[in-house]
């Protein structure tokens, strides 16, 4: 950047409400309030270079102290997902003021409660499994370790292999329950751990207290607050620029609404089918593996499978037959899945190709977990878009200021 001389620079009077405001302006055409974007800039980045660890330090304490608040907008935002729909249903061309007023917080109510209710059905769909799947999963597990050992230890492989594997002859609960103990120290350290265990329950209940409290207020006062987001992009923002952000948002917004909204429903779609079939061919377990199926695919691609791998776990020590039939029930149910329902409920509203949404889903699950698993697929579609509308569509970005939202005003609700 070329820095300016003090002939470089003007300082012109510019009305405003009347009076007279001072502007200073280079010839060149950057403002003070683009030299000051800038020396912030600059300045972050060289105390970010040269004080590394502490700022990395002071955004993880930033970032716990307002955790409360980003996962309550987190809630708010999925929520908002099945709430602006039911305001849509809700008398939406009554005049009554009572039904105006009461619109928000009946819709807000009946949103949260069709989230309980289906916790509450699935619940209740398991209950009556969930100690006989889990002893069926590790016991599945078990056998499947101790199958693979057997196999290895007749194919004459070297004894430190076989060490890896562990011995299939070890299946006593009390001996790992020993050795567990002993590694984190005995009763000193388990009461420790119970301590420690239990201070981060307590934080992380007072946070999820105060996440709720938060998407509450997010949703009870949805159009303020997007207004107080455009009056802050406005002041920090040029028209260009807050245009373009604008945009952004909508587009974000679009994909991942249309992903997770599709998704979820996708999900539920494919537990249930997965559970009656289970049902009616006398599978076991049919419930618990069918809530595993519906749970995993919400991942893209694989989530449905490795759903698949563990109900076969569960059904393998009872029957070695029924896992078969269930693996090949799933592959069937899995293509009509994929071929009918899923174009259906997800469509093209992601618009991410096969081999890129399987990269996106093993990239986030890598950087971020649960979380970069379940939301690199919408996010890689937004940057697709936005890449295609900025530079593939150039001539979309000079329409974005004319497209912008009004400048006073309550912004509608995303």
């Amino acid at each position: 950047m070329k820095i300016p001389r003090l002939g470089d620079i003007e300082i012109r009077h510019v009305p405003s409400d009347g009076d007279e405001d001072v502007e200073v302006l280079l010839k060149d055409g950057w403002t003070a309030r683009r030299i000051a974007y800038v020396v912030a800039l600059l300045t972050l980045a060289i105390l970010f270079i040269v004080r590394f660890g502490d700022v990395v330090h002071l955004v993880g304490v930033v970032a716990g102290v307002l955790m409360p608040i980003f996962a309550g907008a987190i809630v708010a935002y999925l929520v908002n997902l099945i709430m602006f729909r039911l305001e849509r249903v809700y008398f939406p061309q009554s005049t009554n003021r009572l039904v105006k007023k009461s619109r928000r917080i009946v819709c807000m109510i009946l949103s949260f409660a069709i989230i309980a209710l289906v916790f509450v059905g699935v619940g209740f769909m398991v209950s009556g499994q969930i100690a006989d799947s889990f002893k069926a999963l590790v016991d599945g597990v078990t056998a499947a370790f101790t199958a693979v050992a057997t196999f290895v230890q007749d194919m004459g492989v070297d004894e430190s292999v076989l060490a890896l594997l562990g011995n299939p002859e070890i299946t006593k609960w009390e001996d790992l329950l020993t050795e567990a103990i002993e590694g984190i120290g005995g009763i000193d350290g388990i009461l420790s751990s119970a301590v420690g265990l239990g201070g981060v329950v307590t934080a992380s209940v007072v946070d999820g207290f105060f996440a709720f409290i938060f998407s509450l207020y997010f949703l009870l006062r949805k159009e303020h607050v997007m207004a107080g987001a455009h009056t802050l992009g406005r002041t920090v923002l040029s028209a260009k620029w807050y245009a373009r952000a604008c945009h952004a948002c909508t587009v974000a917004n679009d994909c991942f609404s249309r992903f997770i909204t599709g998704q979820c429903l996708e999900a539920m779609i494919l537990g249930s089918l997965c559970a009656v079939g289970m049902t009616i061919f006398g599978i076991p377990y049919a419930g618990s593996i069918g809530v595993v199926v519906g749970l995993f695919s919400l991942v893209p691609m694989v989530g449905a499978w490795l759903g698949g791998i563990v109900g076969v776990l569960m059904i393998l020590p009872i029957s070695f037959q029924q896992a078969i039939i269930f693996a090949v029930f799933l592959l069937i149910l899995q293509q009509i899945e994929g071929n009918l329902i899923y174009p259906r409920t997800v469509g093209t509203a992601v618009g991410v190709s096969p081999i890129w949404v399987l990269a996106a889903v093993f990239v986030g699950g890598a950087l971020f977990g649960v979380a970069g698993i379940l939301l690199s697929v919408p996010f890689v579609a937004t940057v697709g878009r936005l890449l295609e509308d900025f530079w593939k569509r150039p001539e979309k970005a000079e329409a974005l200021e004319a497209s912008a939202p009004p400048a006073s005003g309550d912004a509608p609700a995303a």
